[in-house]
């Protein structure tokens, strides 16, 4: 599997090298091998100084499609969804992530919580959480997202003490994801093949 991590110009690209190591390393234990490659994406600069970035403005960046990579963009700017502010987004091969909400905690929980925003967003590109009566239901937009009951990088709707504090835990346990979510991952029953 490879994951292509476009970052913006906007966020120094040696901050968020330690993260993108931790994410390859975390994801090879659970799924074997994955190739991480990360540049600095000049394009994202059209972003600048956009206090609102639309997910549908980031994805059409790329319009073509390769099912055997999955793109992952960082952003400094606030990311909506329709009238929501997001963490992240995924939709098909592609994610976004914005370390806005972020930005201002001490950079120990700044990591653990961009990690966990990576793994949760690629966890949603490769196929979690599937509609299943132990999932929880959000409903967002008009759309029930389903995301995970358990202790997990795969929860969903939580407030950024309630995430970092859930992403400091998984990241020092170096299990991002609870044993049902990983479990599916092993099956191999993802959406992109390695």
């Amino acid at each position: 599997m490879r994951i292509h991590f476009r970052v913006s110009p906007t966020i120094p690209l040696y901050g968020v090298k330690k993260v993108l190591k931790a994410v390859q390393r975390d994801l090879q234990n659970i799924i074997g091998a994955v190739l991480v490659m990360y540049w600095t994406d000049h394009r994202l600069s059209l972003f600048k100084g956009q206090h609102k970035v639309h997910f549908s403005s980031v994805e059409k960046l790329d319009r073509a499609i390769n099912r055997d990579v999955i793109t992952v963009y960082i952003i400094s700017s606030s990311l909506w969804h329709g009238v929501y502010e997001v963490y992240g987004i995924a939709s098909g091969t592609k994610a976004c992530v914005s370390q806005y909400l972020i930005s201002d905690l001490p950079h120990d929980l700044w990591e653990s919580c961009l990690w966990g925003f990576i793994l949760h967003e690629v966890g949603h590109v490769l196929g979690l959480v599937p509609k299943n009566a132990n999932n929880k239901i959000i409903i967002y937009d008009g759309f029930n997202l389903f995301h995970c009951a358990n202790k997990c990088l795969m929860q969903g709707d939580a407030k950024v003490s309630e995430w970092h504090e859930v992403a400091s835990l998984r990241k020092d346990i170096r299990k991002p994801f609870c044993a049902r979510c990983s479990s599916f991952l092993r099956s191999k029953k993802h959406t992109i093949r390695s």
